[in-house]
């Protein structure tokens, strides 16, 4: 499935929902893109927004009739968002998502997909926790291994990471990251 199209998204549901024959009990939306270069999806959006919550929205709202048919009062059905600590970069300016009247800048546009994203999960929340389909987001914790999210972070800012040892004492493996995720899909909490 490519996010960065939502008739892939469209076909992606499609086809799942085919082979699991309409039950669904677990989803994590957690892939992305960070920090990248302006750029705008096959569906026009700018590129962060449109991959990191564009179509993780779609799609929950596509896979949101399994996940409430497969919900049980003993075991819910969950949205799990991953966001970001850099949600803290702003607020989403839903006057101009693809940055026609404000300067490009990757982090603020980063932070406003994590942001949405985190509305997300309360909306559905909100909406749908009496239906037993409960949604959280959350933080994964600083990866900087095999995730792929440093693709544009500029070889001088990795460096300057890589070498602050009190940073790195901090960071989280793939697995420890991944952990928190699967926490939160399964937790009786």
């Amino acid at each position: 499935m490519d996010l960065d199209s939502l008739d892939s998204v469209r076909k992606g549901a499609q086809v799942f929902l085919t082979k699991s024959q309409g039950k669904l009990n677990v989803v994590i939306g957690n892939a992305g893109i960070m920090a990248t270069p302006y750029t705008l999806t096959k569906d026009g959006f700018e590129s962060q927004f449109g991959t990191c919550h564009l179509a993780h929205f779609l799609l929950f709202h596509l896979l949101k009739p399994a996940l409430l048919a497969s919900a049980t009062q003993d075991y819910p059905s969950r949205y799990v968002s991953v966001s970001s600590s850099g949600h803290s970069y702003g607020t989403v300016n839903l006057d101009d998502l693809n940055y026609k009247s404000t300067p490009y800048n990757e982090w603020l546009a980063y932070g406003q997909a994590k942001t949405a994203n985190i509305w997300m999960a309360n909306s559905i929340e909100r909406h749908y926790g009496a239906q037993n389909l409960h949604a959280t987001s959350l933080h994964p914790g600083g990866i900087f291994e095999n995730s792929g999210l440093d693709k544009f972070i500029p070889a001088e800012m990795k460096a300057a990471l890589l070498g602050d040892e009190n940073l790195m004492r901090i960071f989280k493996s793939s697995a420890q990251g991944a952990a928190t995720s699967v926490y939160a899909a399964v937790s009786r909490e």
